[in-house]
């Protein structure tokens, strides 16, 4: 992760829970639950998509085993930093060769196929695509600032941020609150009083 040689940098901001785990057990505890929700393959499989966690090092390792994390300790902790790579694995069937694979089955074959029938076999050629496809990865950056309970998530995608907030709850047992600029203003007010403000008009 070279956050530094980047020109620019589109994040977004997340509030979260404090942890409730010492210091000295931060590392390990962590490197636990990444392992546990770590990216699987899904190359052998008739699987659309799938996330999880990567190496920051490197984010492509295809063997998923417990050396995935071995970096985590020595270069993903700093100074109540933490840093974490989630990857998005997708695989897209084109509908236009979906339909050609389906047509020629159907010419193919001697009998006449219904409408529930052709459904049925559309739904097997996808498959079968699918399992002759490899995933196409994406990776995004994550920084935890564990002193402030901020997370930075370095994609501005709808569909990637999504994915995000649903593997960091189910990872680590709590939900990111997106600190969009209401919500920060919201919170340098009392309850109720931001409903009283107008805008203003600049001439």
């Amino acid at each position: 992760m070279s956050i530094d040689k980047c020109s620019t940098l589109q994040v977004v901001r997340y509030k979260t829970a404090k942890l409730n785990i010492e210091k000295d057990q931060l590392a390990s505890i962590l490197k636990e639950k990444l392992i546990e929700h770590k990216i699987t393959d899904i190359d052998k499989e008739p699987i659309e998509s799938t996330n999880g966690w990567v190496d920051i090092k490197d984010n492509y390792i295809t063997k998923f085993d417990s050396i995935l994390f071995d970096n985590f300790d020595e270069d993903s902790v700093r100074n109540d930093l933490i840093c974490m790579t989630m990857r998005i694995d997708t695989k897209k069937v084109s509908k236009h060769v979906l339909k050609k694979e389906v047509n020629k089955r159907i010419n193919e074959m001697a009998d006449e196929l219904n409408k529930s029938q052709i459904t049925e076999l559309g739904n097997v050629v996808y498959e079968e695509l699918l399992l002759s496809i490899k995933a196409e990865p994406k990776c995004f950056d994550v920084i935890w600032k564990i002193d402030q309970d901020i997370v930075y998530f370095c994609s501005t995608s709808k569909k990637a941020n999504e994915e995000f907030e649903t593997l960091f709850n189910i990872t680590f047992g709590t939900k990111l609150e997106c600190l969009i600029p209401f919500v920060n203003a919201e919170r340098k007010f009392e309850s109720g009083d931001i409903e009283n403000i107008s805008p203003c008009e600049f001439k």
